[in-house]
């Protein structure tokens, strides 16, 4: 069976365990939940309760900290984490308050 090809934008919505990211780091978990904390790797937390405590990793962030922390890479590859482009909200109400915004100067 064949399974359609993912839109281009689902990769960057693409995250991994923290055991996977510690094995594809080659360090702790304890390391990458410390990354976590201080913002250097995105993350996200899953769950079904009010307060989930399950964590995946934002693939891009994993991609992004590599090419930062290469030997050898040029200083725009090192300085430049690559990001992935942020959604714009579809509906009405929410692009009418960005245009309030923007007319206020914020």
């Amino acid at each position: 069976m064949l399974r359609p090809a993912l839109p281009p934008e689902f990769n960057a919505e693409r995250s991994i365990t923290v055991a996977a990211a510690a094995e594809r780091l080659g360090c702790d978990h304890t390391t990458v939940r410390e990354l976590l904390r201080k913002g250097l790797l995105a993350g996200i937390r899953i769950g079904k309760t009010d307060r989930p405590n399950g964590v995946r990793v934002k693939l891009w962030s994993i991609e992004a900290w590599e090419e930062r922390h290469a030997i050898g890479g040029t200083p725009d590859q090192v300085l430049a984490p690559r990001r992935p482009p942020r959604r714009t909200a579809a509906n009405a109400a929410h692009n009418e308050a960005i245009q309030r915004l923007k007319a206020w100067g914020a």
